[in-house]
């Protein structure tokens, strides 16, 4: 007996998330959130460290430089399970979950502030945690900055993986994506390099210099 082709059902394409249950989902959001902590916690030891780049033979910089190569050489050894789990939609919501939880903490946090400020407002032993975890300096920290950097390589690498050099119609999918990038790579060059100062601007006259708000110099 034929079918009728009319009530054929064409089966929908697969994007590989339809099949994973709750087990697999909690499995690939913990696997996330345990690399990236990793990655975090390995900058805020390197950051602590303090190593002095102008002289290699110190041990600061002989162990900061003997952990990045540990880190580095790891990835590349788990390189497939890596871009697997990096161009995953659950590792982007990590990222933006706990970019979100750090900016909350540096809204709330006083920045770069005073030691004595931060003992009369948050008590010695919060003070203590601020500054072992770097929260008094959020936006400048190592660990802040590599979830920028982890944002631009998720979004980069599923740039790469939907293959949209291929067809005509992802180019609005690129420009957004490419333009998400842009800011956050304005964000971390600011980050590292950028400084911070005040101009006094009057009517009728302009500013060729800035009083930096770290030294009280001008510049």
């Amino acid at each position: 007996m034929e079918k009728d082709p009319t009530t054929m059902q064409i089966s929908p394409v697969p994007t590989g998330t339809e099949n994973s249950g709750p087990v697999e989902r909690f499995r690939s959001f913990s696997l996330s959130f345990l690399y990236i902590a990793a990655v975090m916690l390995t900058l805020l030891a390197i950051q602590h460290l303090a190593p002095d780049l102008s002289r290699w033979d110190s041990a600061r910089t002989l162990i900061s430089l003997a952990i990045a190569l540990a880190v580095v050489g790891g990835s590349c050894v788990a390189w497939r399970a890596i871009y697997k789990l990096t161009t995953t939609y659950h590792f982007a919501v990590a990222v933006i979950v706990l970019t979100i939880v750090a900016t909350v903490l540096g809204t709330w946090i006083i920045q770069d502030g005073d030691p004595k400020e931060y003992v009369n407002i948050y008590g010695e032993g919060a003070t203590k945690a601020f500054q072992l975890l770097f929260l008094h300096d959020i936006f400048h920290s190592l660990w802040f900055n590599s979830l920028l950097v982890f944002m631009c390589v998720s979004l980069l690498l599923v740039l790469v993986k939907r293959k949209f050099y291929k067809h005509a119609t992802q180019f609005g999918f690129l420009f957004s994506h490419v333009g998400i990038v842009v800011i956050l790579v304005g964000a971390l060059v600011g980050s590292i390099g950028g400084e911070k100062g005040f101009i006094a601007l009057h009517e009728g006259r302009s500013a060729k210099s800035m009083v930096l708000r770290e030294t009280g110099q001008p510049k």
